[in-house]
């Protein structure tokens, strides 16, 4: 290995990179102070399949023999913890019901043209990270007299996080408008009303202040910025105060909210997704979450949409085969189909406290359960069991 980590760089790290049947790790902590989580020495360190292979004090080139373990490899990242992006909401542009939305307090508009907001919140939690303009995905406060912006975003319920993760866009250095920013205050709050408060647009007075960096002088630019918080928190709502680089606006690519992914049995109806793309657009997003539950309102053929990924069969271990899903909720007929395939209509409770139950060819891994509203009668779905 010819290490390519530049000489100034203190540390850095990749973490379970597939090579020939082996999932390497990279270390490079120059003085094995950048990564505190475990016993390391100062140095360059290579780990192949979670054991240390080779390690030395600098970046020279080297030699050394890797096994083939394509078992050993395989175990270990069938046991590593899964994660999902809980903050991701692709639909997000269509209106506060659908969440996890977003907002701010000034956004970049395309004046005389009747275009509208240009670098608007949603793209900030459409689930799409890339740094190119054009076509540009990222929210800016570009030409905006205020020295600082308020970036707002509301949950479908109260999740446990532990950081926050924002990807940074800067094109200062092709004589763009667009750094850094100066400061970073994030704030978080619970407002236990089940659907989340879209935070203040002058001081969120109700929320707590996590995390800082003032300066924010590590803010790498094209990357994700991680900000870990001193404790777990519980909320609802997300807000990150921007201070502007002086001469500069504030380009955020994406903001994500990262915790473990949800393995069932149970999987709750507002963590999915209301509405889908479909020819360029969304349909299907005639639903909202209230008081924990979602409720599909469309009326005329234009039904509600619920889509949950990432079903998984439990006896079965996440195995394919047949298992039984219940649907908790009641009110109008729906239909149900799994991985865009076997569509069936299913009768669902005349009232709350019930539930449908039948079953399902699941495949192996992650399933996608998609509902439609069937009828203009109104659908409540509280979540998903599988069994």
């Amino acid at each position: 290995m010819q290490p390519l980590i530049p000489p100034n760089w203190t540390s850095f790290a990749v973490e379970n990179l597939p090579y020939h049947g082996n999932l390497l790790s990279i270390l490079w902590d120059v003085n094995g102070s950048a990564y505190t989580g475990f016993n390391h020495s100062p140095g360059l360190s290579i780990y192949a399949n979670g054991a240390l292979l080779y390690s030395q004090p600098s970046l020279s080139p080297f030699s050394t023999s890797l096994s083939i373990s394509t078992n050993s490899s395989v175990a270990q990242l069938a046991s590593a913890p899964r994660y999902a992006n809980i903050l991701s909401n692709p639909n997000s542009l269509v209106s506060p019901t659908s969440l996890p939305y977003a907002d701010s307090t000034d956004t970049f508009y395309v004046l005389g043209n009747n275009l509208g907001p240009a670098d608007s919140a949603y793209k900030a939690n459409d689930g799409l990270v890339f740094y190119d303009n054009p076509p540009d995905n990222f929210y800016s406060n570009n030409q905006t007299y205020n020295p600082a912006s308020w970036l707002n975003f509301t949950l479908s319920r109260a999740r446990n996080f532990s950081s926050v993760t924002i990807a940074v866009y800067d094109d200062s250095l092709r004589n763009g408008a667009l750094a850094c920013p100066a400061g970073l205050y994030v704030y978080v709050s619970n407002t236990t009303t089940g659907q989340g408060l879209i935070a203040s647009t002058n001081s969120p007075t109700q929320d707590s202040l996590i995390a800082q960096r003032t300066p924010w002088t590590t803010c790498l630019p094209y990357s994700r910025n991680t900000i870990a918080f001193n404790s777990t928190v519980i909320a609802d709502t997300l807000s990150l105060y921007l201070v502007n680089a002086i001469h500069y606006a504030v380009g955020i690519v994406e903001v994500e909210i990262w915790v473990p992914a949800t393995l069932g049995p149970r999987y709750e109806a507002e963590d999915g997704i209301i509405g889908f793309s479909s020819g360029g657009g969304s349909i299907g997003t005639n639903g909202t979450v209230v008081d924990g539950e979602v409720r599909l309102t469309g009326q005329g053929g234009d039904g509600g949409i619920l889509e949950i990924a990432d079903v998984r069969t439990q006896t079965l271990g996440g195995s394919s085969g047949i298992a039984n899903l219940s649907i908790i909720g009641y009110g109008g007929p729906i239909i149900l189909g799994l991985n865009y395939l076997h569509n069936q209509t299913v009768t669902m409770p005349a009232t709350q406290g019930g539930n449908a139950t039948i079953q399902m060819d699941f495949l192996a891994g992650g399933n996608v359960v998609t509902m439609y509203q069937s009828t203009d009668q109104a659908v409540w779905i509280d979540a998903l069991v599988v069994s």
